[in-house]
């Protein structure tokens, strides 16, 4: 996982994002992005989870998203902003668990256990696998 989380750091500054991490706030304190100053603080105690936290905060400025406050993590909200984020997250994070695997290989359920992703987003989940294997 750690070479997962050092490409999504290298990603996000290639792309004028900073990263801020953190070892001093409890797990349930959720990773944010800060639009107005385009930054990502990740909590580096959210375990499993980093790799997914990481991706939608980089998503959020990615996709351009924009906030007056800074946008906590959240996989909870299944629409706007943060559904965007999350599908981003899920498309980035793709690969990476594709790699080294037969498309035959590839497990939508084995892939969202791997990054802690909620099941209601399955669905997303299942069409960007799609689009994976269509697209390599």
């Amino acid at each position: 996982m750690g070479e997962i989380i050092a490409n999504l750091m290298n990603y996000a500054m290639d792309h004028g994002i900073s990263v801020r991490t953190t070892n001093e706030l409890p797990a349930s304190t959720p990773s944010l992005t800060n639009t107005r100053e385009r930054y990502i603080m990740i909590n580096n105690n959210c375990g499993q989870q980093l790799a997914l936290q990481m991706a939608h905060e980089i998503g959020h400025l990615m996709l351009g998203h924009t906030s007056i406050q800074p946008l906590p993590f959240t996989t909870l909200t299944n629409w706007g902003d943060e559904l965007e984020a999350n599908q981003w997250a899920i498309k980035k994070l793709i690969p990476y668990y594709a790699n080294g695997k037969e498309d035959e290989q590839l497990n939508t359920k084995e892939f969202m256990e791997l990054f802690v992703i909620p099941g209601h987003l399955d669905n997303i989940v299942r069409t960007e696998m799609i689009m994976y294997v269509m697209n390599n």
